[in-house]
């Protein structure tokens, strides 16, 4: 059942963009009043209350509120139920409008209109809800919307742009008025439906009849066009959706008539139908809800789908321009229908309409309209089934063409933008002589937009593109780098700095391109931004990070030609913070920490520290790249755990939501850092070396690991077992008074199925942990060693005899034997009660060196034995599969030039690296098991 939560909570994820799910944390962080993860009745109620400036909220509105959240039923908002609910809200309420504030901005500050969006798109969810209507009741008679009250607006200042769909012909994006609201109901509420109906069902000239109601359905909808707005007149919006559901097949009749009035009443009236009421949290067992399609549905069993098409070729371009539209609306959301669409050759008809378009008057208005539909049936808005490539790829050519003349035969930023949703699924995987066109097109575009909003859409494009090798190097090829960094330089729109900072994120992921980053003047730019700007902070940051993965001249060239460590340092003074959006739009009054930038910076310093410790240990000495740390960057990270200890609990831990892949918190980071630098300045000492400020830093070291961590570990009620299993890591927190049972059930829990718990002594050998003196005598170790953790190594068990050997069923000395081959073949073992599981182990990896192949001949061409033997041993401690394995050798036979195959830690950790593994931590606990 986990896996299941695990499952749908990445889904929805994944319908977010990162930054909307960060901004959610942020807003679930601001509802968590406890710190304790989940939001509760009454904090929602502090929540509503604070928003709507009430003593005490409506307590059915609050309940059903609660209700709409909790997903799994207990009475808690969990993170992943509020991230679930606002996806789905979000995507309802699509018009992306910016909504206005009710309290005081600074004038001209852009720079977090993106982040009000989403915050005010929360508080518009959480302070629009009323009851719900019980939509399966509603059975309306017209009379009784006579008495229909308008329900107020919940903020006065809140405005709405027009829907992102362009089918309702609006000419303007300003919001309706109140008066405009009122009238398009008031003209609802007193027409004669049942004549309407009636006469569209029954006689075959009634072009008036549809007249009539193809401008009730246009003004209605155009004064309430988002799902939000719609559910203020929910009632009588799915009255008048259900009166009109058994008219389609009479509508597609009307489609086929000789006359192309007709034809195109029929055809907008349909349009406006397929996608159904789309109120605002209509309950999803409704059978008007978005999901059931049922206005679809009755569509295609009308057989409207070829009547669709046909109509594509009309000769009257109004009627094709509808048809189009109404395309548009049928595939939308609805990929089945969509491929059903491409299978009856929709795109023939639809790429002649841009036969000669450019001549053509007012052409930007049906480029809009064509480019919009071709984005959805590219998948721009059924994302979780993309179109099949073998029915969409002759469309590349158009797309080419019309990007081509961006900029120049027209500047129209829609129709770009259209253009590029589409490019970002059709380019990747293209032929490389197919793809420079193209990507110089877009670099183009991208160097001459003047838009905002189109600059964002080409870094877009070009950031879901980077994701293919051959057209990253095209876009590079074509000066990419540079004008990234025109943007970051001379671009006055926060958001767009930002866009084009991630792309430097994607790029520099890839340690091939990070001297390609370093020689073109990147850091420099990711330096300032992380000195000036707040906007792009956080993205430098993990520029920054990223671009410590490199070499070690390239970490030397940037900690002292760059002065990284003390930029690093410095970072830490951002950790605690006001959070203006956050201020203004919940009246949050509490401090925001920045807990993402902190552990990019930290797993930098650690990746710095690194670089040039294998050297050091290799050579018994002192790492010189310890000296960069400074007293006054000793000092600051003294200063960042006195911040994080003086925090109220509640408050940090609301925000402390942690995105590293293997559960390493901030403080375990540093610490790792401030042991490693303890280390060194040790040695130093030891080896009577001096460098300036090595005793105040000894004397400060000693002072910061005794004041944060040594009281920390001794009185911790938790106990940390970072578990690894096969090719995965995760950390799992036991209490520190576990029984052996517990342990072994928390464990199995978190993994499913029956497993074998193991550690490694420091000969190399498993050893079970099979009752609870075992276990203690690892919380001992632990608590003296001031480690983070308890490494454990965890393999199947589908027999279930390691449960049965520690409840004393105990394998015979033969049967023993037998299980510790099976580890090296299978993971699925048992043994007898504390005894070693006899694996070949490979040579110790400590301070003598490195060279732990030599015992195996040459790695650059193994004999089988030694190759199988060493295959084995891989198996048994990397948990990488077969096939990540091959990888993982071949790519160290590469990096090897010894006649005998040695090879340092460097070259190890760089192999690692090099099949994925790019977590220095991760690197470093894998390289800890040899």
């Amino acid at each position: 059942m986990s896996d299941l939560h695990d499952h749908a909570a990445a889904s929805d994820r994944a319908r977010l963009a990162p930054a909307v799910v960060e901004e959610l944390t942020k807003a679930f962080a601001v509802c968590d009043k406890d710190g304790n993860g989940v939001i509760t009745l009454n904090e929602l109620g502090q929540v509503v209350s604070n928003l709507a400036n009430v003593s005490v909220p409506d307590t059915k509105e609050l309940e059903a509120l609660m209700r709409l959240m909790d997903k799994n039923g207990d009475g808690l908002i969990e993170l992943d139920e509020f991230i679930a609910t606002m996806a789905d809200w979000l995507q309802d309420d699509e018009t992306g409008a910016a909504q206005a504030t009710n309290r005081k901005r600074r004038a001209g500050d852009d720079a977090v209109d993106e982040r009000f969006k989403i915050h005010r798109k929360v508080t518009r969810f959480l302070l629009q809800f009323r009851v719900a209507s019980n939509f399966s009741e509603v059975r309306s008679n017209v009379s009784s919307w006579q008495d229909t009250q308008m329900m107020d607006f919940v903020n006065a200042n809140d405005v709405s742009m027009d829907v992102d769909m362009p089918i309702l012909g609006r000419e303007t994006s300003s919001p309706a008025t109140e008066a405009v609201k009122a009238a398009a109901l008031a003209s609802a509420q007193n027409a004669n439906w049942d004549v309407l109906i009636h006469t569209i069902s029954t006689l075959d000239s009634c072009e008036s009849a549809l007249l009539t109601l193809c401008e009730l359905l246009v003004n209605l909808l155009s004064a309430y066009p988002t799902p939000a707005d719609r559910r203020q007149i929910g009632e009588a919006l799915v009255a008048v959706y259900e009166k009109l559901h058994p008219l389609i097949p009479r509508l597609v009749q009307f489609m086929q008539s000789i006359f192309p009035s007709t034809q195109w009443y029929s055809s907008k009236i349909v349009t406006l139908l397929l996608p159904g009421p789309r109120i605002a949290n209509m309950p999803a067992d409704f059978w008007m809800h978005s999901s059931h399609h049922a206005f679809k549905n009755a569509f295609v069993e009308a057989g409207g789908m070829p009547v669709l098409v046909k109509a594509l070729l009309s000769s009257y371009p109004q009627v094709r321009g509808q048809a189009l539209l109404c395309v548009g609306a049928l595939a939308r959301d609805h990929p089945v229908l969509r491929d059903q669409l491409l299978e009856l050759d929709v795109l023939g008809p639809i790429q002649r309409i841009f036969n000669g378009i450019f001549a053509q008057p007012n052409f930007i208005v049906t480029l809009r309209d064509a480019t919009w539909v071709l984005s959805v049936i590219c998948g721009d808005v059924a994302f979780e089934s993309l179109a099949h490539w073998h029915l969409v790829k002759n469309l590349l050519p158009l797309l080419a063409e019309l990007l081509s003349h961006a900029g120049r035969t027209y500047t129209d930023a829609v129709v770009i933008i259209n253009v590029c949703k589409c490019l970002a699924f059709l380019l990747p995987g293209v032929r490389e002589n197919d793809q420079s066109v193209v990507t110089r097109s877009l670099v183009e575009v991208l160097n001459s937009a003047t838009e905002s909003r189109l600059k964002k859409a080409v870094l877009y494009t070009i950031g879901q593109l980077l994701v293919d090798e051959n057209l990253a190097q095209n876009l590079l090829f074509h000066n990419l780098l540079a004008s990234i960094r025109d943007l970051l330089h001379h671009e006055e729109e926060p958001t767009v700095r930002y866009a084009a900072c991630k792309l430097l994120a994607m790029l520099s992921g890839a340690r091939s391109r990070i001297q390609l980053l370093i020689d073109t003047g990147v850091v420099e730019d990711m330096i300032t931004l992380v000195q000036n700007d707040k906007h792009t902070r956080k993205v430098a940051v993990r520029v920054l990070r990223n671009l410590t993965q490199g070499t070690l001249p390239q970490i030397i060239h940037l900690t002292t030609y760059n002065q990284l460590v003390a930029v690093l340092c410095h970072i830490f003074s951002y950790f605690l913070s006001k959070d203006e959006v956050l201020e203004n739009v919940y009246n949050y009054q509490g401090p925001s920490f920045e807990f993402e930038i902190l552990q990019d910076a930290v797993v930098a310093l650690n990746a710095i520290i690194d670089a040039g410790q294998v050297e050091a240990d290799e050579f018994n000495r002192p790492n010189p790249l310890v000296q960069l740390f400074a007293v006054d960057s000793l000092n600051q990270i003294g200063l960042l755990l006195r911040t994080i200890r003086e925090q109220p609990a509640e408050m940090l831990n609301a925000f402390k939501h942690h995105n590293d892949n293997v559960g390493v918190t901030v403080e375990e980071r540093i610490r790792h850092l401030l042991q490693k630098i303890k280390k060194n300045v040790d040695r130093s000492i030891a080896q009577h070396l001096e460098y300036e400020g090595l005793d105040h830093a000894a004397a400060l070291l000693d002072d910061v690991l005794r004041t944060f961590f040594t009281s920390m570990s001794s009185t911790a009620k938790i106990l940390l077992i970072k578990c690894a299993l096969d090719d995965e890591i995760r950390v799992v927190e036991v209490p520190r008074a576990v029984t052996y049972e517990d342990f072994r059930s928390i464990i199995e829990a978190r993994f499913g199925g029956e497993l074998l718990i193991t550690y490694k002594n420091m000969e190399g050998e498993f050893i079970a942990i099979d009752r609870l003196a075992v276990l203690e005598r690892l919380m001992e170790k632990r608590q003296q060693d001031q480690a983070a953790f308890i490494n454990v190594q965890l393999f199947r068990d589908p027999s279930g005899r390691a449960r049965a050997a520690s409840s004393g069923n105990l394998p015979s000395t033969s049967e023993t034997s037998v299980l510790s081959e099976a580890v090296v073949a299978s993971k699925a073992v048992s043994t007898t009660v504390g005894t070693p599981l006899k694996t070949p182990g490979l040579p110790n990896l400590g301070d003598s060196g490195f060279a732990f192949f030599s015992s195996y001949a040459d790695l650059s061409a193994p004999t089988q034995p030694a190759k199988n033997a060493l295959f084995q041993n891989l198996l048994a401690v990397t948990h990488f599969g077969p096939s990540e394995l091959n990888e993982l050798i071949a790519k160290w036979s590469t990096l090897t030039t010894d006649s005998h195959g040695q090879i340092d830690r460097a070259r190890f950790e760089q192999g690692l690296r090099e099949v994925g593994c790019t977590d220095p931590l991760v690197i470093e606990v894998r390289g800890g098991f040899f």
